[in-house]
């Protein structure tokens, strides 16, 4: 997996740098979140945190609510991979229902991504923990989960 992972990564940034050209609030958030997708396969955390505060701040002052979920998901997967773990089970909770609400069906490369992510929340938590996690988080609105992502991106940046 991580040879795909790899290769797309000169695809986003030249996608990111188009966007960012063209002022293209939409492509400016998906391509933060893709870039910190594949940085967490790849176990490179560094660059993650400020791609995703930048992409959750568009998203949100945009309203693209869509992607914001998405960025909500990734930052979730980035707080758990940091050690945070109940939190970030619980705000992918929260992505997990809004996007069910919607209907949303993941692309394959997205499920590859959250099924990974989802069998270590599982293995590191334990069953019921994960569940309780998830459910918690499934009762945050989407403005709650958004306001709570970015606040802890921030606080990760100072």
């Amino acid at each position: 997996m991580d040879e795909e992972y790899e290769k797309a990564i000169p695809l986003y940034e030249e996608a990111l740098r188009i966007d960012r050209e063209r002022e293209d609030s939409t492509g400016v958030v998906l391509g933060p979140v893709n870039l910190s997708r594949n940085a967490l396969m790849q176990g490179g955390l560094d660059p993650v945190r400020s791609q995703l505060a930048e992409a959750a701040r568009i998203a949100d002052e945009a309203h693209l609510i869509d992607y914001g979920l998405g960025t909500i998901e990734t930052s979730a997967i980035l707080r758990f991979a940091l050690g945070g773990h109940l939190q970030g089970a619980r705000l992918f909770g929260s992505a997990e229902m809004e996007l069910r609400k919607k209907g949303y069906q993941r692309t394959q490369p997205d499920e590859k991504f959250t099924a990974y992510w989802i069998a270590i929340m599982r293995e590191t938590l334990g069953e019921a923990a994960f569940s309780t996690a998830m459910t918690e988080g499934g009762k945050l609105s989407y403005a709650e989960a958004m306001v709570e992502t970015r606040k802890w991106l921030q606080e990760r940046q100072e």
